[in-house]
């Protein structure tokens, strides 16, 4: 066996790369449009930023790791900056244990910096985790927490056990709490897979609320949600008068037989709480229609959709055993120092499944 080589990547890496990830785990690891390889085209050659790096290892003519960064535009303090978040860090199973990620690592910044990054991040594997800390990322100090609404209570107690009593239970506390969802007639729900024209206004004025937040273009929101080759994804689009108010991006997805339903994205302003409730109303519905009885979404434990996640019914829901919990966590370029008063305690931030690379 030869001494691995790292090296940035090149086009002609493409297949070593995706048979490197299939070798592993049954990457990407959700329904999507065409062949894996085509899966790597658009993570990777069709990003709207313009460039993506990675950088393998190479032995014998095959490619033993992998690190890669995806570019991502982040809005902090009102201004945009350029950031990469790296994706997809694997090693071969037989290769491991001989640094090659801890060598790898230091080129993919090198090559970020190259291209003007000015953060680097990452919501990384507790494996990925070791690595990136080992390179000086630090956490970003937001907790993140992950929210649940039963949105088909019959499905699913049935399958829990005591779950007639437990319905009762459940029930009670509901009526207890009353009905809090808001209906506003003013408001239509439209699924679509075309954003509209108006999002981006939409999304302009939903961003200056938070102080760390993905910049959410038209070119990055079709590139996301709307190429069936990154993945299967339903969107609702909620209408006042005419103009976009808001949207949620539901991902549904199924291990061993069990239907699941995420919320990837949702998007509204703040104070909009009818346009939020409207969102989860019919989201809800859709989760039920796909078969699955639980909606589910990751955000920060202070974000300020969480008073309407809780009229509509959804609960803080820890991760059980063995499942990955959400965190972030990012590295400043050496000249965007004054980017770190920012990035300390009491940051208001919008992360949710869909910016990260899970999905």
């Amino acid at each position: 066996m030869t001494e691995p080589m790292i090296r940035a990547a090149d086009e002609g890496d493409a297949q070593g790369i995706t048979d490197l990830m299939t070798g592993a785990m049954p990457w990407p690891g959700f329904v999507h449009q065409g062949s894996t390889l085509e899966f790597w085209k658009w993570r990777y050659a069709l990003n709207p930023r313009g460039f993506t790096n990675e950088v393998v290892a190479v032995s014998d003519g095959r490619v033993c790791a992998h690190a890669a960064s995806l570019p991502t535009d982040l809005v902090i303090n009102g201004a945009t900056h350029h950031g990469a978040q790296y994706s997809d860090l694997l090693t071969r199973e037989d290769m491991r244990g001989r640094g090659l990620m801890e060598h790898a690592v230091p080129l993919l910044h090198q090559l970020n910096g190259e291209k003007g990054m000015e953060i680097e991040f990452a919501f990384p594997s507790v494996p990925g985790e070791k690595v990136v800390r080992k390179a000086g990322f630090t956490d970003l100090p937001v907790q993140m927490g992950r929210y649940e609404l039963i949105a088909n209570p019959d499905g699913f107690f049935e399958n829990v056990r005591f779950g007639g009593v437990k319905k009762i239970a459940y029930a009670g506390i509901r009526a207890f709490k009353g009905n809090r969802s808001r209906d506003d007639p003013a408001l239509e729900v439209l699924e679509s897979s075309t954003f509209p024209d108006d999002t981006e206004a939409l999304v302009k004025r939903f961003q200056a609320a938070f102080t760390f937040v993905l910049r959410r273009d038209m070119d990055y929101l079709r590139w996301r949600y709307s190429e069936p080759r990154g993945g299967h994804f339903r969107v609702l689009f909620v209408h006042r008068g005419g103009s976009t108010v808001g949207f949620m991006v539901l991902r549904p997805y199924a291990v061993e037989g069990h239907v699941y339903m995420d919320i990837a994205d949702l998007v509204a302003e703040p104070g909009d709480g009818n346009a939020i409730s409207a969102l989860i109303q019919e989201g809800a519905k859709v989760c039920k229609e796909e078969g699955s009885n639980v909606l589910q979404m990751w955000l920060p434990t202070d974000h300020p959709y969480l008073p309407h996640l809780d009229r509509a019914g959804f609960h803080l829901s820890p991760p059980g055993q063995g499942e990955r919990g959400m965190k972030l966590l990012y590295r400043l370029a050496e000249n965007s120092a004054q980017l770190a008063p920012a990035l300390q305690s009491g940051v208001k931030c919008h992360l949710v499944l869909g910016d990260t690379d899970w999905i």
